[in-house]
């Protein structure tokens, strides 16, 4: 017969609540439900089937709660390609201006990202759409811009998009 696994921890069910509402991983979220289900008299397997989830998740995540706490339902870290990105540089550069690094614009957008990673980080294998994901994980969002400037000079808008048509757009030709 199967070991009944149950949280030996103590458990606050006010304070699981808050940690369920405030957490934003979802995982987490589901780990914390699992928590207190278990922790209200359901077994695993109840559990498991509740959730959609197998009944070894369950298990798991309630042993790793006794042994860690809610310190346990964080994901461990995980072995894999180093990033070819150095994040830390690139938060600090999205804190600063696009005209300290000899761009002539205010703010960053995606393109102009990738531009720069292009020019400083040489990532010249990295797709264009990939610069969304970059700025996400560097903590910030995109505002979408409002078309162009009504003073914006269509002479210099032109000569930017000729000089940057081959990184801009890798697999078309320039017209």
């Amino acid at each position: 017969m199967p070991k009944l696994v149950k949280v030996t921890r103590p458990v606050d069910e006010k304070e699981l609540e808050k940690l369920y509402k405030t957490d934003e991983n979802p995982r987490i979220r589901i780990r914390l439900l699992m928590i207190y289900h278990v922790s209200n008299g359901m077994s695993c397997s109840q559990v498991a089937k509740f959730l959609l989830v197998s009944k070894d998740t369950v298990t798991k995540w309630v042993r790793r709660y006794n042994e860690l706490g809610y310190d346990g339902l964080e994901d461990e870290s995980r072995s894999g390609r180093p990033p070819k990105i150095n994040y830390d540089v690139l938060k600090q550069v999205l804190s600063s201006t696009p005209e300290d690094y000899g761009y002539p614009y205010q703010a960053w957008f995606p393109r102009l990202v990738y531009l720069y990673l292009f020019d400083f980080q040489e990532q010249t294998e990295m797709e264009p759409l990939y610069v969304y994901e970059v700025i996400k994980r560097c903590g910030y969002k995109l505002l979408v811009p409002k078309g162009r400037h009504y003073k914006s000079d269509p002479t210099e808008v032109e000569a930017f998009k000729k000089k940057w048509h081959h990184i801009l757009h890798p697999k078309k030709k320039p017209a």
